[in-house]
């Protein structure tokens, strides 16, 4: 095996001489590096990983099984600093190219333009017209925009109260909305079901 001379080493894979920073540590080589860089021990990796996916499924369900309450307390640990840390909001997504709005509110402003921008990019989001000018523009064309910002706590009533009155403005101001109804009759009508 080559050793490591003046910082650099051959690696044995693909035979390319590469510097030192290229290679893992390994203490029992007489140079304390590993005989193959990274990126060659990666493709072997990636490639014994494709070739033995039944081993790799069958290890992560026993990892998964022996950290079973290790793992759900992490999670919901996660979960607790992600809820703490967000920020509910009255917010719009306003199309640059035609200045045509959407007014929402979100008791998590951030994971709900994250889930508005996944709907889009799969083609399924729940406004039709909104699905259509992201399929004929893109979404550079978009811009999300806080309207306020509210403390994680307040209530989904407080923040409909404002993304109504924020509808009504706008649609008193004839500027064009992609909300085909009115907030309040919308959430009138899913809370009786």
């Amino acid at each position: 095996m080559p050793a490591a001379v003046n910082g650099m080493k051959e690696c044995t894979k693909c035979g390319e001489t590469k510097d030192v920073s290229e290679y893992g540590k390994k203490k029992s080589n007489k140079d304390g590096l590993k005989y193959a860089c990274r990126c060659c021990l990666a493709i072997d990796k990636k490639r014994w990983k494709k070739n033995n996916i039944e081993k790799v499924l069958a290890e992560k369900k026993r990892y998964r099984e022996k950290y079973r309450e290790v793992i759900a307390e992490q999670s919901k640990k996660r979960m607790r600093i992600r809820s703490k840390n967000a920020l509910a909001a009255v917010y719009e997504i306003v199309n640059r190219i035609t200045g045509k709005s959407y007014v929402g509110q979100s008791t998590s402003w951030k994971s709900r333009w994250d889930s508005h921008k996944n709907a889009l990019s799969r083609g399924v989001h729940g406004n039709p017209s909104l699905q259509a000018d992201y399929n004929k523009y893109g979404l550079a064309a978009f811009e999300h925009r806080v309207v306020q910002e509210y403390p994680c706590d307040t209530s989904s009533d407080v923040l409909l109260e404002h993304e109504q009155r924020v509808f009504e403005e706008y649609i008193s101001e004839g500027k064009e909305v992609y909300n085909e109804n009115n907030p309040s009759r919308l959430y009138a009508k899913q809370s009786r079901d």
